[in-house]
């Protein structure tokens, strides 16, 4: 059975209002031609480099520590500006029917480097890739469908501290390009990488996955949440912020954030917006980072309220499951609250307050009166980056944004959040204030639910075996003998594909897959090696073939997931499954996925060798069964399933999250025979003691002392069946 996530719209006869460009701000996927024809690129190509910055004041000067009230954005990047164009930099050639403009850019010592394109228009057939030295992060191909009324255009950072631009243009073409690249953005903290994809600066210990089981109720309002990177004067800076509805129900993208994120049309128009950036599960595994838009147009701005609205250039695809938040703008206090940000700018996090928020000024510069004050955080906390991050009541309605504060981890205390009905019409002009936008038939409504715009068959879902109860493992078929591989990827057994099964609906529409590699790796960097996805179809095994697609193994990052995109929408009835082979690899090229450890007899991975499929757990007699990490993205759904493997209502914990000292109270519905054989382990499997203090027939006390924070797995026997629940734990 599989885990369906989709979050459904309560609007009937909602409207989507489509850009015409509706992939205008979009890369289109390809190759660049000279890495195919030419192998690698080299010292041969022209350089540009820029000159050298002290990354350790760098560093210093965009620390979290926070003494005194202060915004929370992160600085992550210096900016070089420049005027380099086809005509007075790089080189240009033939190939084909191409003529092919490439130009090096190193800025020594970055992580990954960003670009703005000052002068952009492009002809029809032309195409234009970004990529690093060694390609293992190549975007684009961007066309003429990128084309904007501003003649701009600003692209994701590449990893790494040379890149390659590239630029193919048809020789019979109706109009030369016009190209210029104005400014180039030095990543000194590591917001992408080449290996690790997240080197640095990630999230305090204390922060909370949004996958995580205290995150289900809320579990709507994560699509609508994006990590915003930002082009200023002195340095970029990544902010948070969150698509929010309209009363006209007419799928308008607007995002709401914070007037110290997006501080003028220039930067509105230059920013990227990052969907769907997040671990697919209760574990920090790095998420998927290809779901970007460019470019957004400043509707209203008041920075005395601290708060922005844009208009995306481009409305979020389908694909992208976009949620528009809901807004509530009374002035009574909720009783409670919480938030979903990208604090230092890492993968999706959501902290909650129990208690009600209060009135209060935040610093002499703003408007006194107009901030909700959250006191203390009872799990989680807002850190640089979040700023401009929703702040959402019980009902899940956005009533503010951050604007900073001095809470962290080890002091999780007063954040402050503009009120969003003190920014509703506090200004009478429409450019300063919410209501003229959010409100455009001026009905004089003070709340409404939020909704996902895309129905029927335009709706789309994640669907995904693995359970809150599940953590990751990197499992090798013989311990005591690594040179024999993986149960899952490379190995010497014999087994060269490997299928995740998904049953439970009727039909649904695939058009990519999101893959959890743990680890892969290329011996001749020089030589293009690939490895293919499947999908089938069957009812026991994989048996009909519907899609074959390969893709490029050196582009897949490890400890991170990896979506892959589909050349053709793939639709399927009934059971499916999807399959990655690695047939087509080299002898001493690796690839190898991550599985759900498991004791619990439950399986949905298949194995395949030369003698036909088998189940996983049929192949490795040691094991109970389970799952590969795998993610598929799906619309057009017929039919929906929780799923889920385990049911975990059996068994209930409390206090949860517990402290230092604290006793946790474990209940079951049923005899628990030997509590004294329970487990509590880490997200890497490793076992932590405790302590049990009394127990009974069907509960046990146990306390746990001079333990980090973090999540934490309980697995209790009932029954001969093994149940899994996880804990926060907090020192």
């Amino acid at each position: 059975m599989i885990r369906l996530i989709i979050f459904v719209c309560g609007i009937t006869g909602i409207l989507l209002l489509f850009n015409n460009n509706l992939h205008a701000q979009i890369s289109q996927g390809g190759r660049p031609t000279d890495i195919v024809c030419q192998g690698k690129s080299g010292i041969e190509e022209a350089w540009y480099k820029t000159p050298s910055i002290n990354q350790v004041k760098q560093l210093e000067s965009s620390s979290d520590t926070k003494k005194e009230r202060s915004n929370k954005p992160l600085k992550y990047a210096y900016p070089f500006y420049v005027s380099l164009s086809t005509e007075n930099s790089g080189k240009w050639n033939v190939s084909g029917n191409y003529r092919i403009w490439k130009l090096g850019i190193e800025s020594e010592g970055a992580f990954s480097i960003g670009l703005l394109f000052g002068k952009y228009k492009l002809p029809p057939g032309s195409r234009l890739f970004i990529f690093n030295e060694d390609r293992t992060d190549i975007i684009g191909a961007f066309t003429e469908l990128n084309n904007k009324e501003s003649g701009q255009l600003a692209v994701m950072p590449v990893a790494g501290d040379k890149i390659f631009v590239q630029y193919e243009e048809l020789i019979d073409t109706e109009f030369e390009g016009e190209l210029e690249i104005s400014r180039i953005s030095h990543d000194y903290v590591g917001i992408k990488s080449t290996n690790p994809r997240r080197p640095i600066k990630i999230a305090g210990e204390c922060n909370i996955d949004i996958n995580c089981e205290i995150a289900e109720d809320y579990a709507d309002l994560k699509n609508s949440v994006c990590r915003i990177y930002i082009q200023k004067g002195a340095s970029d800076e990544l902010c948070t912020g969150v698509l929010i509805n309209n009363t006209s129900h007419d799928g308008k993208p607007y995002l709401l954030t914070a007037a110290h994120c997006i501080e003028s049309d220039y930067q509105a128009q230059n920013s990227l917006f990052l969907f769907n950036y997040e671990s697919p599960y209760c574990g920090s595994i790095d998420g998927d980072n290809t779901h970007s838009l460019e470019g957004s147009t400043l509707k209203a701005r008041f920075d005395s309220l601290d708060f922005s609205l844009v208009e995306l250039s481009v409305s979020p695809p389908n694909y992208y499951r976009p949620y528009y938040a809901g807004w509530d703008v009374a002035p009574k206090a909720p009783a409670s609250s919480y938030t979903v940000h990208h604090p230092q700018g890492d993968i999706k996090k959501i902290a909650v307050d129990e208690d009600s928020p209060v009135t209060s000024d935040f610093n002499k510069n703003y408007i006194s009166s107009s901030f909700w004050n959250v006191k203390r955080w009872e799990y989680g906390v807002t850190e640089d980056g979040s700023s401009g991050c929703p702040l959402l009541n019980n009902q899940s309605r956005v009533v503010g944004t951050l604007t900073g504060g001095v809470a962290n981890c080890q002091n999780p205390e007063n954040d402050y959040f503009e009120k969003l009905g003190k920014s509703w019409d506090y200004n009478g002009t429409s450019e300063k204030q919410l209501k003229y936008w959010l409100d455009p038939g001026n009905t004089g409504e003070t709340q409404i639910d939020g909704c996902n715009p895309y129905t029927d068959e335009l709706k789309c879902g994640v669907l995904t075996n693995f359970t809150v109860a599940d953590t990751t493992q990197l499992e090798r078929i013989n311990d005591n003998d690594p040179t024999q591989g993986y149960w899952t990827g490379t190995n010497t057994g014999g087994y060269f594909e490997f299928a995740e099964k998904f049953s439970g609906l009727n039909s649904c529409d695939i058009s990519g897959v999101s893959v959890g590699v743990a680890g892969s790796y290329v011996e001749n960097p020089g030589m293009d090696v690939f490895f293919g996805i499947k999908v089938y179809e069957g009812d026991d095994v994989p048996e009909t073939l519907l899609h074959s697609q390969n893709f490029t193994l050196s582009l897949m990052a490890e400890d991170a997931m990896n979506y892959l995109a589909f050349d053709n929408t793939v639709n399927v009835s009934g059971t499916f499954f999807i399959s990655f082979s690695v047939s087509q690899l080299n002898e001493a090229d690796t690839l190898v996925v991550y599985s759900a450890k498991r004791d619990v007899a439950d399986n949905t991975l298949f194995l395949k060798d030369n003698y036909g499929w088998e189940e996983y757990n049929v192949a490795n007699s040691t094991s109970a069964g389970t799952a590969l990490l795998m993610e598929v993205v799906a619309c057009n759904i017929d039919g929906e399933t929780d799923g889920g493997f385990v049911p975990v209502d059996i068994l209930t914990v409390f206090p949860n999250p517990v402290s230092s000292g604290g006793t946790l109270n474990v209940y079951s519905s049923e005899t628990i025979e030997k509590p004294e054989q329970a487990i509590i382990c880490d997200l890497l499997g490793k076992q932590i003691p405790f302590q049990i203090l009394s127990k009974a027939e069907n509960n046990f006390k146990l306390q746990l002392r001079d333990t980090r924070m973090g999540i934490y797995l309980l697995q209790v026997e009932i029954n001969g069946k093994k149940y899994a629940k996880k804990i926060l734990f907090i020192p």
